[in-house]
């Protein structure tokens, strides 16, 4: 319950594993609670749902067969005593979950006890809108270059399907692009696979295939027509089974879907990471899309402009450069310190030319095993926060660290993260 007297109560069928709601009103003059019909919302067991004053609602429970959390947030409308719930999406493993929140909606706490054993487990999240957190804080972020900018990024982005084995071979997310835009993603890493009749993105080998691209830009498409005033970063690199040709099918696929929103005026003299947020998205959302090797330098096409790494020997050709050196591990205290100690060292130039401008610094906190990806993110996703808000950033050198980068992003409330060093929170 509220403080304006608006309740909320799940609970699981007495036959079935499904899960209803009521909406309720106190009538303070009559001591009772009127309340809604009863809906069935989703499948599962031991749900638990909390409120605040604005009547935006966090619901979580346990998979009816899995030891898997799930969560859905939503709006009550107490004119109708019915609630408009998102999509459920996992968050955790275990059981018996529980959530609460305060009441002014700033924060959200739950508990759970583990999938396996007796001991139990809690995580906060703040409460944001994370389709709109660059929109949302315009007044703070708006004078400011994406190179001043910390933003929530995603390791093969596109593997949320995860090829032969969707548990485990090649899965890095659980997320669609949509949601992960929804939830406040803001620079993706897609890597592109022709099979002689469609595109499709993928991981490592051309046989763990996740989605047709298609389904990708659909979903990018989806996001940008809701109106928001979000910036995000679409790169393209590791194409498999391409050429020259295949490369601008690959592009015409792009423009079609998200020609409107294509980011493809670049001021003289300016570099994509030193144009304030506000200029690009003055007329609304924007997609940046970059594209690695020789195949937007030979095809040039506008909107589609030219990455490179920091550590490239051809560098000079990059309309947006990036230091990106992973770990390459599977231990987390390895992978901790040696990119911690990548951020400490930066100092905004290229390998190979000193006076050339690396445009952002991207912290791979990520670990590497040959498969079972989920298993090793686990520490490294539960440890970002503790470890990333005591990091000084800017560094002794002046630079940021602009993109955190990760598999499972919305295990390690990384949203969250960057809105603390942005200075949001």
């Amino acid at each position: 319950m509220n403080n304006n007297g608006t309740l909320v109560e799940v609970h699981k069928s007495q036959t079935y594993s499904t899960i209803w709601y009521h909406v309720g009103v106190i009538d303070k003059n009559n001591k009772r609670i009127n309340w809604g019909p009863s809906y069935q919302y989703d499948d599962g067991v031991h749900p638990s749902i909390a409120i605040t004053d604005d009547n935006f609602v966090i619901e979580v429970h346990k998979s009816e067969t899995w030891g898997t959390l799930w969560q859905r947030v939503g709006t009550v409308d107490t004119n109708n005593k019915t609630i408009n719930f998102s999509a459920s999406s996992q968050f955790d493993n275990g059981q018996r979950p529980s959530v609460a929140c305060a009441f002014n909606g700033s924060m959200a706490i739950q508990t759970h006890q583990s999938q396996t054993f007796t001991t139990l487990w809690s995580s906060t999240s703040l409460i944001t809108n994370g389709s709109d957190w660059m929109g949302d804080h315009l007044s703070v972020l708006g004078n400011k270059t994406l190179k001043e900018i910390a933003l929530p990024a995603s390791h093969d982005s596109g593997m949320y399907i995860g090829g032969l084995d969707p548990a485990v071979l090649g899965k890095t997310q659980v997320l669609n692009i949509y949601e992960q835009l929804s939830y406040g993603i803001r620079y993706y890493d897609l890597r592109p696979y022709w099979d002689g009749s469609d595109f499709y993105i993928y991981h490592g080998f051309d046989f763990i295939k996740g989605p047709k691209l298609s389904e990708v830009l659909a979903d990018i498409q989806k996001f940008m027509n809701e109106g928001h005033r979000e910036v995000a970063i679409f790169k393209f690199s590791h194409y498999n089974s391409f050429s020259n040709d295949i490369y601008k099918k690959m592009v015409d696929a792009i423009q079609s879907s998200l020609g409107q929103w294509l980011f493809t005026t670049l001021p003289s003299n300016t570099r994509l990471a030193d144009i304030p947020l506000n200029d690009y998205v003055r007329d609304g959302g924007k997609a940046l899309v970059v594209c690695d090797e020789d195949y937007p330098v030979n095809n040039p096409r506008s909107g589609f402009w030219v990455y490179r790494d920091w550590s490239s020997t051809t560098a000079n050709k990059g309309d947006l450069r990036v230091f990106d050196v992973y770990s390459n591990t599977t231990d987390y205290e390895t992978m901790k310190n040696d990119q911690l100690q990548k951020f400490k060292d930066y100092n905004g130039k290229c390998k190979h030319d000193p006076n050339l401008p690396c445009d952002l610094f991207l912290l791979s906190w990520t670990l590497t095993p040959i498969t079972f990806v989920w298993e090793f993110s686990k520490v490294a996703n539960k440890n970002l926060a503790s470890v990333i808000t005591q990091v000084a950033n800017p560094n002794s050198h002046g630079c940021y660290l602009n993109l955190v980068y990760l598999d499972y992003v919305e295990f390690a409330r990384v949203t969250d993260v960057t809105l603390i060093m942005n200075g949001l929170v």
